[in-house]
């Protein structure tokens, strides 16, 4: 399990492995600050160059039952600032660093690909 509070430190991220009475592909939970659920989260479909060639590699089911949420991170991106991120893995132990926006729970921008 990991936990990181938002930037604005009006949310709370909680990444698990599955929990009873939740849908087994939710791995991540955005909480609002008075500990109502505002999202269930699913990892995405990843974008990195690295993740593509993975999945050359092994194929699109192999590659897609690889991918994990690892943690929610803070993380000073060049000309960004401080933005919540969510490491998500894949290849046993390569992730990509994706901007998490926790106003509509969705992911953007891949900060940055590397191995654990």
């Amino acid at each position: 399990m990991a936990i990181c509070l938002s930037p604005t430190h009006e949310e709370l991220i909680i990444v698990f492995g599955s929990l009873e009475g939740i849908d087994p592909f939710v791995k991540a939970v955005i909480f609002n600050p008075d500990g109502t659920v505002r999202f269930y989260l699913k990892p995405p479909v990843l974008i990195s160059h690295k993740y593509k060639e993975y999945e050359k590699r092994v194929g699109a089911e192999e590659a897609i039952d690889s991918v994990r949420f690892i943690q929610p991170a803070l993380e000073n991106i060049h000309n960004k600032g401080i933005v919540l991120t969510m490491w998500i893995g894949f290849d046993d132990d390569w992730f990509e660093s994706r901007n998490l926006n926790t106003k509509t729970g969705e992911f953007g921008e891949c900060y940055g690909v590397s191995r654990l």
